[in-house]
């Protein structure tokens, strides 16, 4: 079944696009929201893609490089991009990136050069919809 949505806005920084789904308040269809996590991820760390373009997918991989905003010092430096080792086959933009607590920590994304292949981090997210105009 489909479900109709609506444009909310978007974040010129990083580039998503955020919309909402228009349910009826009878609807069967019932969506709740993901819990973003923090940004703590360590290099290491066991994470979680869902994916897919021809059917559901689920990885389970680890992070493998935290890309940091350039021109700020290491200590108060902020992650930018977010690089697991999971195969790029049959990924989608936009698939969630989560951790074993089930919070999102990141959305896929992709660029014309493949350096940038990876995830915003939720901090990036959680700051573009602070920036989202109120009235949605």
């Amino acid at each position: 079944k489909s479900v109709p949505l609506k444009f909310v806005g978007t974040d010129s920084t990083s580039g998503l696009l955020f919309l909402k789904a228009l349910v009826e308040a009878d609807s069967k269809i019932k969506f709740e929201p993901a819990t973003l996590g923090d940004d703590n991820l360590k290099l290491g760390q066991t994470v979680m893609e869902i994916t897919g373009q021809i059917r559901n997918k689920v990885s389970i991989g680890r992070v493998t490089d935290l890309i940091m905003k350039e021109g700020v010092p290491a200590a108060s430096s902020t992650v930018v991009l977010i690089k697991t080792d999971f195969g790029i086959k049959d990924n989608v933009v936009g698939s969630p990136l989560i951790n074993l607590s089930g919070d999102l920590v990141g959305v896929r994304i992709t660029a014309f050069d493949l350096a940038a292949e990876g995830f915003i981090p939720s901090k990036v997210i959680k700051d573009a919809i602070t920036a989202l105009p109120k009235a949605q």
